[in-house]
């Protein structure tokens, strides 16, 4: 459990309360005493009620002046104590007591206060010992919040790998979809060619088991007629120049498949840009076909997808990070069009930057979700179907690169995401990872 707050109560000097009706000059001895030495006033109490305060500095004022002693030095306290002192109740936290005092307290600091609990007197309460808790106590804070800070940092590294895990899953689900055709007919044409193969093997060792009996000094006639029969056998069941039109068409086949799969291993590492670190100048259209290549298996048979591309310069950023924000938003028109659409892709040339929007002629969003959607965990779409971090990464990575993204949708008209980015050399995004801002961003 948590420690409790510090009460007032905790600085209480418990110094003994004097009786008002004591000379100044005896006051005068008890301020020397070591109890009250560190104190610049001392408490007058009478019956455990607080009666006064008496200053040092008032004290020195009645009794240095001229004839000071003679003229103040037998008279009761009482009749020159400030009878308002500042009293302040124990139970009070530091901060109601610190705004009480600074309230009542006059300045120069010239006295204390007092302290008291269910109106009787308590103690003595120091100024400096009060600056002494607030700052202990804000230092305390201070640990606590780095504490918390640290603890939400971990958190966020967390949600953010936990999304990139997700896009990933979804990722590997459609490169293994796409995948699987190609593998597919290169698998079945490796059989076919296995068997081809297998019979032109059994052809040439029957052609030479036939030589090595034609070339035999002695041979005998029904080995002879064996060797042929099989060999013409064999023979009947094998169309060698069919066979090489076959394998040909297969290896043909083959090297497509390949080369399909071929592409999808380089869209994938163009998307992830594995074998290159850091910022680079990079053909955002390059970026985009990635992205295109690594979602077609949302897109394919459903989704038509038009490419409306300008001439734009190099964007210098960390691909991979740029990357990822246009999968999320390909995905995510792709998954607003359930029953089809089109799906639009352009680029231009904005201020000193370049412009992407992905446009998409799904269900649209309503007026009053927009300003969300770039809020952590807030989803739009069917449980299972999202994290609710996507965009927010998205709009974390663009604003690091210096950029914006923007959305615009019309209910049952569709949407479209624009993103805008520099195309300076100071457009690169600084190093590090990936962070979320739990704070509410308005597009």
């Amino acid at each position: 459990m948590p420690d409790a707050p510090p009460r007032l109560g905790d600085l209480a000097i418990a110094v003994p309360g004097i009786d008002p009706r004591h000379s100044i000059s005896q006051l005068g001895e008890w301020f020397l005493l070591p109890e009250y030495e560190p104190l610049l006033s001392l408490p007058l109490v009478r019956d455990g009620r607080v009666a006064g305060l008496i200053s040092r500095y008032q004290m020195m004022q009645l009794l240095f002046r001229q004839f000071g002693r003679e003229l103040f030095g037998r008279r009761p306290v009482h009749r020159f104590m400030k009878r308002d002192p500042v009293v302040v109740d124990a139970d009070l936290p530091l901060e109601a007591a610190a705004d009480q005092i600074l309230a009542s307290m006059t300045f120069p600091v010239t006295e204390d206060f007092i302290i008291v609990r269910d109106g009787r007197y308590l103690g003595v309460g120091t100024v400096i010992g009060l600056l002494q808790a607030l700052q202990r106590q804000l230092s305390a804070r201070s640990r606590q919040l780095a504490r918390a800070l640290r603890e939400l940092r971990t958190s966020q590294t967390q949600l953010v790998q936990s999304e990139k895990m997700a896009s990933l899953g979804q990722m590997v689900a459609g490169l293994a979809h796409e995948m699987n055709t190609p593998l597919g007919y290169v698998s079945a044409n490796v059989e076919l060619a296995e068997q081809f193969f297998g019979e032109a093997r059994r052809l040439n060792e029957a052609v030479f088991a036939f030589l090595d009996l034609v070339l035999a000094p002695r041979v005998e006639a029904e080995a002879f007629d064996q060797a042929l029969a099989r060999l013409v056998r064999l023979r009947q069941h094998c169309d060698p120049a069919g066979q090489a039109v076959d394998l040909a068409r297969l290896f043909s086949d083959t090297r497509c498949g390949l080369g399909e799969i071929d592409k999808l291993v380089r869209g994938l590492q163009d998307f992830s840009r594995l074998d290159r670190a850091g910022d680079e100048a990079v053909d955002i259209h390059h970026c985009l076909d990635a992205a295109l290549l690594l979602a077609s298996h949302l897109l394919k048979d459903r989704i038509r997808v038009v490419r409306d591309y300008a001439e734009v310069p190099p964007v210098p950023c960390r691909p991979s990070e740029i990357n990822q924000v246009l999968l999320n938003l390909i995905v995510n028109a792709a998954q607003a069009m359930r029953t089809g659409g089109v799906l639009r892709l352009s680029t231009g040339r904005h201020a000193n930057g370049v412009c992407v929007r992905v446009t998409d002629n799904g269900a649209g969003i309503p007026a009053h979700l927009l300003p969300r959607i770039f809020d952590p965990f807030f989803t739009t779409k069917p449980p299972g179907e999202g994290t609710g971090l996507g965009l927010s990464i998205s709009h974390r990575i663009v604003e690091r690169h210096g950029g914006r993204i923007q959305v615009r949708s019309d209910p049952d008209r569709g949407t479209t995401f624009t993103l805008t980015l520099p195309a300076g050399p100071a457009a690169g995004a600084p190093s590090g990872p990936d962070t979320l801002s739990l704070t509410r961003r308005i597009p």
